[in-house]
Order: C-alpha cells, then sequence, then structure tokens
C-alpha cells in the first residue's frame, strides 16, 4: 500500500480498489482519457469523456468551448444550420467514443441495458436519445424507454433547487429492472439532477448496479 501524506491527500478525489490478480493497465489507460464524476447515492459510478468548457487562453479571463462541446452543439443546438451529413457525422463520432468506454472498462461492460435521457418536451426526440441508440447498437445492447411526467419541462441548468430535487421523481421506467445494471446515457451533465432523477427511477423499477455516461460536464469559474 502506497502512503498518501496529509499534505498531499486534500488532491486526491477518487480511490479505487483492484483485486491482486486484476490488470489494472487498461482501466488506468482509459482513465488518461476520460473524467471520472462525482455520483449521488443513486448512482454507482458516472464517466465523462471530456468537459464541456475550458478556460480560454490568456489575455481571455472566460471559458470555450471544448472539441466535444462542439461535437454536441452541433448535434443539438446547430443540427438545423448544418450539412445532414456533418450532424450525423458529429453523432457518429461521439456516440462511438463513449461506446469505446463501455467496451474498454470493465465494470461497464456488466451493463445489460441502456436508458437515455428524453428531451424537455414529448414532442421531440432529444439528443442524448438518439447518441443513446447509436451506443445500445454498437455494444449490442437493448435500449429502455424512461417516460417523463410532464409535457414539457426546464433543462436542468435552469431550474431553483427546489425543481432539480423534483427531478428524483419525474421519470418511470415500465419495465422489470430487477437484478440489471443499467447504463444511464446523457449528453451533457450540468448539475447531476437529470442522471440522479434516472437512476432513481432505475432503482424503483429494480435494477441493482446504476451508472451513468456523458459527452461532457460543465466547468464553472
Amino acid at each position: 500500500m502506497v502512503q498518501i501524506y496529509s499534505q498531499h491527500r486534500p488532491r486526491w478525489t477518487h480511490r479505487l480498489f483492484v483485486p491482486e490478480e486484476a490488470d489494472v493497465a487498461p482501466l488506468a489507460k482509459l482513465l488518461q482519457k476520460v473524467l471520472v464524476l462525482r455520483v449521488p447515492n443513486e448512482l454507482d459510478g458516472a464517466i465523462a469523456l471530456d468537459f464541456y468548457n475550458r478556460p480560454a487562453p490568456p489575455p481571455s479571463t472566460g471559458l470555450q468551448y471544448t472539441d466535444t462541446a462542439k461535437l454536441i452543439r452541433m448535434v443539438k443546438y446547430e443540427n438545423r444550420q448544418r450539412k445532414i451529413s456533418e450532424v450525423r457525422e458529429a453523432g457518429k463520432r461521439l456516440s462511438s467514443c463513449m461506446a469505446d468506454v463501455v467496451k474498454s472498462h470493465d465494470w461497464f461492460q456488466t451493463t445489460s441495458l441502456i436508458i437515455a435521457a428524453p428531451g424537455h418536451t414529448r414532442a421531440t426526440v432529444s439528443a442524448s436519445v438518439r447518441i443513446g441508440h447509436t451506443i445500445a447498437h454498437e455494444c449490442e445492447l437493448p435500449q429502455e424507454q424512461v417516460l417523463s411526467s410532464r409535457e414539457w419541462r426546464k433543462s436542468a441548468k435552469d431550474m431553483t433547487s427546489a425543481e432539480l430535487a423534483g427531478l428524483l421523481d419525474e421519470y418511470t421506467v415500465s419495465s422489470d429492472l430487477t437484478g440489471r445494471c443499467v447504463l444511464l446515457v446523457d449528453d451533457v451533465f450540468h448539475t447531476g439532477s437529470t442522471l440522479r432523477g434516472l437512476a432513481a427511477a432505475a432503482r424503483r423499477a429494480g435494477a441493482t448496479t446504476v451508472l451513468g455516461l456523458v459527452a461532457a460536464r460543465t466547468l464553472s469559474l
């Protein structure tokens, strides 16, 4: 066991337990490329491909979009201004990178089905659902639909604390997930409340393990 001196302990945010016989090299290689997210009790673990934004180089004091965020924005916001081929290629690149995480992470390989975050309105198919569908296809996994209790709701980033807490009861999974390992898919991780609400729905349906996978997480200055 490696001793961590007291002056170094505040820098560490995660601790990994690995059985002695396990090969840690593939996991260590993956963790150099992705972000491990701090998650609420409803989830067992979650990973993001990248940050959504990063500090811009001096002399600017603001934030700039990462390459991953640019792909997300092309799929989510700019799909009417872009060529269909460009939007499809952006979605394919995002989905393939996320599918690679599932295929290369031992824990994520135990996933038995995928649930993607629904859109803010029932009338449209969210970018997360489209990405989740492609991941499910690449990983040869079924995709389960989750239902929202409202016809329309705000984006999580625009909700008050009380509204965010209400997301715990927002979603419903009609299928029996008893004993299943479920992978939740979303495009952007803002507060974690959407994943938390989806995880709560999966738990109510009987899931024993709930993991999260997002394309990017936001950064605030």
